[in-house]
């Protein structure tokens, strides 16, 4: 379901329960495939604190390969806020 998160950490509740959620950004993103300036939707796939980096499929690159890609966690931030943080998060059945 839609919805208006209030941050990261409900994308991280969805993570940690395996599941994926889908997200709109808008504007560019360090190693985006575009600078998706009417918006654009990406896969968020998990999360590597280490690292700070979101693992997202972005099915904007040309072929399969390429598109699953790491963002920098304060680009991929800026870039979703930019759709005042508008999710799709998954629920188990």
């Amino acid at each position: 379901f839609p919805k208006r998160c209030k941050g990261f950490e409900e994308l991280l509740v969805s993570l940690n329960q395996g599941l994926p959620c889908v997200v709109s950004i808008k504007g560019p993103i360090n190693g985006g495939a575009l600078p998706y300036q009417s918006g654009h939707l990406l896969v968020v796939c998990g999360y590597n604190p280490k690292e700070r980096t979101v693992l997202c499929m972005d099915p904007a690159f040309s072929s399969d390969e390429k598109t699953m890609v790491s963002y920098n966690y304060k680009d991929f931030l800026q870039a979703w806020q930019k759709r005042s943080y508008l999710a799709y998060l998954f629920e188990r059945l």
